[in-house]
C-alpha cells in the first residue's frame, strides 16, 4: 500500500468516526490512551507500511500486536508497574540473495516501575527492556537475547497537552555468536495535544532507533491523528499517521505509514 493511499484510508477512518453519532467517552481516556504509562489495559492492533526502502527494490510491512497492562505492587512508594509487549509479523523488502521474507519478529518486554511522585502532574517510569529471539527466520530477527534499561518521563501540567520522551537500550547477552551484535538504543519523543470528544495531534508512536554496531540512524519524523471512541460498549483508540525518514540507512523506508487499533480497558 502507497503511504499516501494510507493515510487517506486512515483519515478516512477518523473523519467518519467524527461524522459518527457522538458517544459518551471522558476526554482523559484520550490522554490515558497516548501515555505509554498510563493506567488502563491496552491491546493494540497496529500496521506499518514502509516504502522508497534506501538501497533496496520492494517495500516493508509489520503487523503488530502490543498489550500494554499495569500491574499492581505492593510497595506504597511504587504502587504500580506498566508493562508493554510487543510482538511483530514482518514482511521485509527485496533481500539480496532471498527476496522478500516473511515471518515473526524479535519480542520486545518494556517494565515501568512507577515511583509515587510529590510533584503533580509528573510521571516516571523505569525498569527494565528485554529483547527475546522469537523471529521465525533469520531475516526477521537478531537470534539474540538483549537486555537493557528502560525509562520513560511524562509530563501533564499544562491543561491540554502532554509530553515527555521514552527510551531504552538493548544489548545482546546471549544468542549465535556468528550473528550480529545486538547494540541499539531507542528514543521516542512524545507530544500530545488534545480536543474535545477524545481527538488528539501528536508526534510519531514510531521510536527513533541508533545501532550502535553499524553507527546508524532510523529516524521517522511526522504527525498522528487520532480518536478515542466507543464501538458498541467498547472504548477504543483509533490513529493514523504519515512519517518521513531523512537517513538514508540502508533497508530502513523513506516514508512510513501507519495504522492503530486499540482496545481500552479502563478500571
Amino acid at each position: 500500500m502507497d503511504p499516501f493511499y494510507g493515510a487517506i484510508l486512515g483519515l478516512a477512518c477518523l473523519v467518519g468516526l467524527a461524522a459518527a453519532p457522538r458517544l459518551a467517552v471522558a476526554d482523559d481516556l484520550a490522554t490515558k490512551a497516548t501515555n505509554p504509562i498510563g493506567d488502563l489495559i491496552q491491546i493494540q492492533l497496529q500496521y506499518q507500511h514502509g516504502s522508497n526502502i534506501y538501497d533496496l527494490d520492494g517495500s516493508s510491512d509489520t503487523a503488530i500486536v502490543q498489550p500494554v497492562i499495569p500491574i499492581d505492587l505492593p510497595w506504597e512508594s511504587v504502587p504500580k508497574m506498566i508493562t508493554r509487549t510487543t510482538i511483530p509479523y514482518v514482511s521485509t523488502p527485496d533481500l539480496p540473495g532471498s527476496g522478500s521474507v516473511d515471518g515473526i519478529g524479535d519480542t520486545v518486554f518494556l517494565g515501568f516501575l512507577l515511583p509515587k511522585l510529590e510533584t503533580e502532574g509528573v510521571m516516571l517510569g523505569i525498569g527494565p527492556a528485554l529483547g527475546l529471539p522469537t523471529a521465525s527466520e533469520d531475516e526477521t530477527g537478531s537470534d539474540a537475547w538483549s537486555v537493557g534499561p528502560a525509562a520513560v518521563y511524562i509530563n501533564l501540567q499544562t491543561k491540554g497537552w502532554l509530553w515527555g520522551a521514552l527510551t531504552y537500550g538493548l544489548w545482546d547477552v546471549a544468542g549465535d555468536g556468528d550473528r550480529d551484535d545486538v547494540r541499539q538504543i531507542d528514543i521516542q519523543p512524545i507530544l500530545n495535544k488534545y480536543f474535545n470528544d477524545g481527538w488528539y495531534l501528536g508526534l510519531q508512536d514510531i521510536a527513533w532507533t541508533y545501532d550502535d554496531v553499524t553507527d546508524d540512524w532510523f529516524m521517522p519524523i511526522g504527525p498522528r491523528l487520532g480518536k478515542t471512541t466507543k464501538i458498541g460498549s467498547q472504548p477504543m483508540n483509533i490513529f493514523a499517521g504519515v512519517y518521513y525518514n531523512p537517513m538514508d540507512t540502508t533497508g530502513t523506508a523513506e516514508w512510513t505509514f501507519k495504522l492503530s487499533l486499540s482496545f481500552l480497558f479502563p478500571e
